[in-house]
């Protein structure tokens, strides 16, 4: 019989051998202890594990096969992926390995302890289910008396800035057990970046408090973090070499070609992988236009928020088409914005 075990409150806290446990699916979600945006998740197969898709439509690839992927991931997979969630799960669970996966339960399981202790020194309030602190993770539940669960949640929340979980948890029998059905519990869920001080609410003043407000974009927030991290192993200088070399060869192919002006210097000296260029004859919208439907190249056209550089140009009001190299362009990409250009040229000529 396949054995599925639900990981969402212990992946990214304990060490978990789907071996040893002969665990067939490991379902885990990635926005708690793996430290990843929400909408994040997924499922670990063992290798003689059969599972049957319940999604259907496109993967990215193999477009020729009339039926959705056998293989796997794509058999449980399909759309659009959501890749800033992913890059924001991946960053988190390179954080977890380089911190370690111990260090970050003993931190945890620490505060908990802190926080029992404290809690079981106040009049009306009951923790729920057991305080021992070997084998668990760092949640625990409690109420207080004659208040509501969601009441005490609602005002921690509005009045102190602390955010816990309340009601029933996904988890109605063990709450029927501890007979707080079915108003539930309040949970509180002790993270690797909780301190000491966690319970003293953020004075407005301090930053970075003073300028944010509202829920943050955790997602994009991970996704910046980890292309952050890819700018800091590559290396600045690297990145931006790598760009002027391809700016370089694509100002000398377009400069090549008749009816086709540079704007701006073409020194490439102390200056940034952006170049901006007319074709005569041609409003600078519909090359641009061409450019993205008829070859998927995608520029920017118009006055790029400076009007003032295009009156000196003499580009205004129209504006020009304006190429944006990046570190994943490569020769190929710009052999075939060169030969791009020079047929939307010829073709208007």
């Amino acid at each position: 019989m396949p054995f599925a075990v639900d990981a969402a409150q212990t992946a990214g806290v304990l060490p978990i051998d789907m071996a040893e446990c002969n665990i067939d699916f490991l379902c885990f979600t990635g926005h708690k202890a793996l430290f990843g945006p929400t909408g994040t998740g997924g499922i670990c197969v063992a290798d003689d594990a059969e599972i049957r898709g319940t999604i259907y439509g496109g993967t990215g690839i193999g477009s020729a096969v009339p039926y959705h992927l056998e293989e796997y991931p794509y058999r449980l997979e399909a759309g659009t992926l959501n890749l800033a969630g992913i890059a924001g799960l991946c960053a988190g669970l390179d954080w977890i390995e380089q911190t370690g996966l111990k260090n970050i339960h003993q931190r945890e399981i620490g505060l908990l302890g802190m926080l029992q202790e404290g809690l079981s020194e106040i009049r009306g309030v009951t923790m729920r289910g057991t305080r021992n602190l070997e084998r668990r993770v760092a949640t625990m539940s409690m109420t207080v008396a004659n208040i509501d669960a969601e009441d005490v949640g609602t005002i921690l929340d509005t009045d102190y800035n602390i955010q816990t979980r309340t009601g029933l948890h996904c988890a109605p029998l063990i709450h029927a057990h501890h007979r707080t059905a079915p108003r539930g519990t309040v949970r509180f869920s002790i993270g690797a970046f909780n301190n000491e001080e966690s319970a003293v609410p953020y004075h407005l003043e301090e930053y970075p408090y003073r300028l944010e407000a509202g829920t943050l974009n955790l997602a994009g927030i991970a996704g910046l973090s980890a292309g952050l991290d890819w700018i800091e192993q590559t290396g600045l200088e690297n990145i931006h070499q790598r760009e002027i070399g391809l700016l370089g060869m694509l100002q000398e192919g377009l400069s090549e070609i008749r009816d086709v002006t540079i704007r701006g210097t073409r020194n490439l000296e102390r200056r940034v992988a952006t170049m901006s260029m007319t074709v005569a004859n041609i409003d600078a919208e519909d090359v641009g236009t061409i450019l993205d439907t008829d070859y998927n190249i995608q520029t920017r056209t118009g006055l790029h928020c400076a009007p003032l550089i295009h009156e000196h140009h003499r580009t205004s009001p129209r504006g020009t088409v304006r190429f944006s190299i990046g570190a994943f362009n490569t020769e190929q990409h710009i052999e075939s914005a060169i030969r791009a250009v020079a047929a939307i040229a010829a073709d208007r000529s």
